[in-house]
């Protein structure tokens, strides 16, 4: 993986995420690569789509800044996390 990427892939198994196109074949790399032995469909559970996001984090009325005002509904910060989600099939895309 590398800086700046903003989605990827996890696989089922896999020790490391992937990033960029993936490719779904059949063989172990000593010859040619051929057709894979299963449908995208049934490979699809395996794989979770990932992408980071960031959430806005808003003050509640009981918290005070450093001067001891409170400011309600101001934001104070971001919150990170990773959204994930199974792959979809859109009709006629490759």
């Amino acid at each position: 993986m590398r800086d700046g990427l903003t989605a990827f892939a996890i696989f089922e198994g896999y020790p490391q995420p992937l990033a960029g196109k993936l490719v779904l074949v059949s063989g172990d790399g000593r010859e040619s690569y051929t057709s894979p032995l299963i449908s995208l469909e049934d490979a699809s559970p395996h794989f979770k789509c990932c992408r980071p996001v960031l959430d806005a984090v808003f003050a509640t009325n009981d918290e005070m800044t450093a001067g001891g005002l409170i400011i309600s509904g101001a934001l104070i910060g971001l919150q990170v996390r990773i959204d994930r989600r199974a792959p979809t099939f859109v009709e006629g895309e490759a």
